[in-house]
């Protein structure tokens, strides 16, 4: 037994400002309600502490926060030693990130790649 290369790979059809205008739509939108359903469903409470309807607007603020931070993290490709760009048919861009693991995440980037 040993670490296995674990990697994770987000194509950029869009630029940084479109795709975080698509996390706040995320954040702000029926999405985010049906998630943490789904988690409620799983037992898994992570924004909500008391069963409510919708998250809150402070739920929906910690969401739109970590959906910017990870939008962030995979537009870093170039000032991140974690990660990196390989384009493919000459246009389109794939940010990757990789590395060993042992059961734990392979790079710091990996969570955001993702989400």
């Amino acid at each position: 037994m040993g670490a296995d290369l674990i990697f994770s790979v987000n194509e950029l059809k869009v630029s940084r400002e479109a795709a975080l205008a698509n996390a706040r739509k995320i954040a702000r939108g029926r999405l985010t309600e049906v998630l943490t359903d789904l988690e409620e469903m799983a037992g898994v409470v992570r924004f909500n502490e008391v069963n409510t309807a919708s998250p809150s607007e402070e739920d929906r603020n910690e969401i739109e926060a970590y959906l910017a931070e990870c939008v962030e993290t995979v537009y870093d490709y170039g000032r991140r030693r974690d990660c990196g760009l390989l384009m493919i048919d000459g246009d389109r861009k794939f940010a990757i990130t990789a590395g060993m693991s042992w059961g734990d995440e392979p790079t710091d980037a990996y969570e955001s790649f993702n989400v």
